[in-house]
């Protein structure tokens, strides 16, 4: 896990995003040790035989191969976050048990004796990382960072707020089929990105929705979000936890 500086290639200004640069750190898969990939494996099992074979952002049907790498990736994004508050931020964080998918905690922070959430989101970005960073349109980025969401048929309520949601990309240019993202990461060539976070009260108080909904989907649905922009990076973080602590 290393700290790295993306800067926008394209230059200052390009897109007229409100970022041009950001901390982030680069992962593999070699970073894990035994006992998180055993942890790895043993939740990726749990999750896929409770998700239901509909996208929870999209409501798209999956095939079993598509089911199966998105609860890797979820759960390797989990528990590199996890890593990460614990090893870099010297935060005691924890991973609860899988027991479902509609209304589980991904990580809880204990700090100053007190708990917050945290809620993982990841995605695979085909056209690399500099992209999802710093490519929009308008002076809007083409990706975000989901808050709470409700779907029909699978969450009829918001989720609850957490605390933080945090950012996890897996750079996925160059891998052109999902047997090939699957190997590429277990064999430590295709790297994720821990971008960083935002606060559930920052994302709620912007008040910006989508929905979920396109041609294939079952389950259409809104959710709250913040562009990836508006995020506070890897190195800015500590600057997120201050807040929520005071």
């Amino acid at each position: 896990m290393e700290l790295i500086e993306l800067v926008n290639p394209n230059g200052n200004g390009c897109y007229n995003l409100k970022r041009q640069n950001y901390f982030i750190f680069k992962c593999f898969f070699s970073d894990f040790s035994e006992e998180e990939i055993e942890i790895i494996r043993k939740d990726t099992k749990i999750l896929e035989e409770k998700a239901d074979y509909h996208a929870a952002n999209s409501g798209e049907h999956r095939t079993f191969i598509i089911k199966h790498l998105d609860s890797f990736t979820g759960i390797i994004a989990e528990v590199i976050t996890k890593k990460m508050f614990n090893e870099v931020f010297n935060i005691n964080a924890i991973r609860p048990e899988v027991k479902e998918t509609k209304n589980q905690i991904d990580i809880i922070l204990n700090i100053i004796n007190k708990n917050y959430t945290v809620e993982v989101r990841s995605s695979m970005v085909r056209n690399g990382i500099e992209f999802a960073l710093f490519a929009g349109k308008h002076g809007i980025p083409y990706f975000d960072i989901i808050g709470p969401y409700c779907q029909i048929g699978y969450k009829k309520n918001f989720e609850s707020v957490k605390d933080i949601y945090m950012r996890v990309l897996f750079d996925t240019k160059g891998f052109n089929s999902h047997n090939d993202i699957y190997n590429g990461i277990l064999e430590s060539k295709l790297p994720f990105y821990i971008i960083g976070g935002v606060s559930g009260k920052n994302i709620q108080q912007a008040n910006k929705t989508k929905t979920m909904n396109n041609t294939y989907a079952k389950n259409p649905g809104i959710y709250y979000y913040l562009g990836i922009d508006e995020i506070f990076d890897c190195n800015d973080l500590i600057i997120l936890l201050n807040q929520l602590i005071n």
